[in-house]
């Protein structure tokens, strides 16, 4: 089973207690005649079937709702119980009011209600947030439309109704389920198993309860996973790239804009239709935070929500220079849709053709023909878009190391020479995912041990800076030139493989041209590597 499966649940339970008891209002999915032998040992019409992978037990009406109507004061809170292989998740809800608008007694009063999602035992502790996430949302909205037009109430009663007009049955029909009779006459019944079903098939709700109080969820575990579980992405990855989001980024689009703009609400923000229409992979959001006219705060927080729900990603954008790379462990035959799905949008193409061109890293600019006509660009243009809409192919970037020679490091004291042998293990071993270390006897120039120098120049106004390093730095050739001194000391902050070159070349407002020609200057004291931005390799994590 994959990852997306393992995602959907079990069942959804709405549990009510008042002046009738506790009650199992609704339950889907139900059980079907095809399981009244199932039934001989236990007349509850609530008891989990054993076809349902990773439920052994079987519990009645009544004990169903007792576990699940937890006391007044635990209400507001997180509800969660374990028992063998399945787990209840819920958010139980306490209705304070106990009187009609009109005055009077209420007849039947019900003091608080439940929405129960049955997972797996074994679900992962952000799924189960998420779905008393849910809960949580649907309790709300449920509420609200109590105290505004009583309309759990009215629900409840008709619920309670179907169950005892089942109940009044002759013995030979009494054995089908009350709730195949509960969709056609209760809306909630109605709104609660679409809910069920999309969560199992989209991972996408979007109801109105009551005709009135929008609910909508996203359930980041199942809209992520793409490519038949090959791939998964949690919520901690989308977590990251959101966190890792800079203004040079920019959004790509999942799907198509026509569809994106016919999911959005009709009270959305003009400000999201505005964007969706403008953006391109070839802006970024600093381009088109000033094309929209839209504070680059809000585009932040439009891309956020459209991450989110699955219907963009945080990329590059597109130029000539970007470096990009087939993924990681791809694996995919001839025969697999996407290699159809590739052959409809480009007739002609062979996907796997296209991919062997990106089996080595190089610029994008290498695998355009410069006598191709524009209509034929921009098709080249779209295919790399779209195996990027696909996690076929990862981006890298430069990331630039400050390495004293290793002449310098034989002349050094002890102190420093053992110090920046480590530091060339932590560059040349270590995971670029890792924190720079901190070394308790390195001290910057000024510190305790060593003293300034007037032959270093500006490198003096450089903290960061080690004196091995500025003595390295400052027997370079091209540290003769006053210029390039001062511009490597500006740079030299960056030179910690923290920063790819874009990155630097947005925050210095440099050209590629200068920061490679300053590099190639020092290079007998950079080390340069490749790999990709953290704020989008989490989408390509397996």
């Amino acid at each position: 089973m994959d990852y997306s499966s393992r995602c959907s649940p079990v069942s959804v339970i709405l549990v009510t207690a008042g002046s009738r008891g506790q009650r199992v209002l609704f339950r889907y999915p139900y059980q079907s005649n095809s399981d009244e032998g199932e039934r001989e040992s236990s007349k509850s019409h609530y008891a989990l079937p054993h076809s349902n992978e990773g439920c052994s037990a079987r519990f009645s009406d009544s004990t169903l709702a007792n576990i699940l109507t937890p006391k007044p004061m635990l209400c507001g809170q997180r509800f969660e119980l374990k028992i063998d292989n399945m787990l209840f998740v819920g958010h139980p809800m306490l209705l304070n009011e106990s009187n009609r608008g009109d005055g009077r007694k209420e007849e039947v009063m019900m003091k608080l209600f439940n929405i129960v999602f049955i997972l797996k035992a074994e679900a992962d502790p952000t799924l189960i947030s998420s779905y008393h996430d849910l809960s949580k949302r649907l309790a709300i909205a449920l509420k609200h439309e109590e105290r505004r037009c009583r309309y759990l109430t009215k629900e409840r009663e008709t619920m309670l109704a179907v169950h005892d007009e089942v109940c009044s049955m002759p013995e030979v029909d009494c054995a089908e389920s009350p709730f195949l009779h509960m969709l056609p006459k209760s809306k909630l019944a109605v709104d609660l198993k679409d809910s069920f079903e999309s969560l199992c098939t989209t991972g996408v709700v979007q109801i109105r309860i009551n005709g009135w109080v929008n609910v909508s969820f996203c359930l980041p575990q199942k809209v992520h996973n793409l490519h038949q579980g090959m791939l998964t992405i949690t919520p901690k990855a989308i977590e990251t790239s959101l966190a890792s989001m800079r203004p040079y980024h920019t959004l790509l689009f999942l799907v198509d804009e026509v569809s994106l703009l016919g999911l959005l609400p009709g009270d959305c923000s003009p400000a999201v239709t505005r964007l969706i229409r403008m953006a391109t992979p070839l802006k970024s959001f600093t381009a088109l935070s000033q094309d929209t006219d839209i504070p680059l705060s809000q585009v932040f927080a439009i891309a956020a929500h459209l991450v989110h729900w699955g219907k963009a990603s945080i990329i590059y954008p597109l130029c000539e220079s970007n470096l990009y790379v087939v993924a990681q462990s791809l694996n995919m035959n001839t025969l697999s849709p996407l290699a159809e799905g590739y052959a409809a949008s480009f007739p002609g193409k062979s996907l796997h053709a296209t991919l062997a061109d990106f089996s080595l890293p190089s610029p994008l600019a290498e695998h355009y023909n410069p006598l191709a006509s524009p209509q034929q660009q921009a098709e080249q243009v779209q295919m790399v878009v779209w195996m990027l809409q696909h996690r076929l192919l990862i981006q890298l970037h430069t990331y630039i190391f400050l390495v004293p020679s290793a002449q310098l490091e034989q002349q050094s004291d002890t102190q420093g020479r053992m110090r920046d042998r480590r530091r060339i293990r932590w560059i040349f071993g270590g995971s670029f995912t890792d924190e720079l270390p901190v070394y308790q006897d390195e001290e910057p120039l000024g510190g305790p041990g060593t003293s300034s120098s007037p032959e270093f120049g500006v490198l003096n106004s450089v903290p960061s800076l080690t004196y091995s390093e500025m003595r390295s730095i400052h027997r370079v050739p091209a540290a003769k030139n006053e210029e390039d001194l001062k511009l490597f000391a500006r740079l030299a902050p960056y030179f910690r493989g923290r920063h790819h070159l874009e990155e630097i070349m947005y925050y210095e407002n440099l050209r590629r041209s200068q920061l490679l020609t300053l590099m190639d200057k020092f290079r007998d004291v950079l080390y340069l590597c490749q790999h990709e931005d953290p704020s989008t390799a989490c989408f390509h994590n397996r």
